[in-house]
């Protein structure tokens, strides 16, 4: 078995994370969206600035992935007021959870999940939720081993494009 670690982002890693950010998204999305529409959202949601911002901010949490020196995937986690939206009391929202496409299988994706949900019970939440494309059934198909279940939706713009998320949530006590 493969072993994982997870450690902590901070502004030294910042150009770290903007690359990893960008490099994931462009894997995961890339092959099913125009160009230009890629190229807007990575500019915005992906600036040096505003990833700044995010880690500044009080309630989010970035994480790497590790497999051995090798930052192979990272995530965010949104507390309180860091969430994006105001989906249940008491929760933690997992905002990105991306693994680089040469290390999918490997249990990259597991392990941050584990991660995220011991964080959340380390913060006392009772609810854990995320929003994940609906044209994406194999990261539904993920959370949903996890037991995260559809209760609602909301719209994610991508560039020019509006695309629909399923808002999936999951108890945790």
């Amino acid at each position: 078995m493969t072993k994982i670690t997870i450690r902590r982002v901070d502004q030294t890693d910042l150009k770290t994370l903007q690359a990893l950010s960008r490099r994931t998204f462009v894997e995961t999305f890339g092959s099913v969206n125009t160009s230009q529409d890629m190229a807007t959202y990575l500019q915005r949601a992906f600036a040096q600035e505003q990833l700044l911002q995010e880690l500044l901010t009080p309630g989010s949490e970035f994480y790497f992935a590790l497999i051995e020196d090798e930052i192979v995937g990272y995530l965010k986690l949104n507390q309180a007021g860091a969430q994006t939206e105001d989906v249940a009391p008491n929760a933690l929202e997992i905002q990105r959870l991306y693994v680089c496409q040469k290390a999918q299988h490997m249990g990259v994706g597991r392990t941050l999940m584990d991660f995220a949900l011991q964080r959340a019970q380390q913060c006392q939440r009772k609810v854990v939720w995320l929003g994940v494309w609906n044209q994406n059934r194999k990261a539904q198909a993920f959370y949903q081993q996890y037991g995260f279940v559809q209760v609602g939706q909301h719209e994610f713009i991508l560039g020019t494009d509006h695309q629909i998320d399923n808002i999936v949530l999951k108890e945790l006590f």
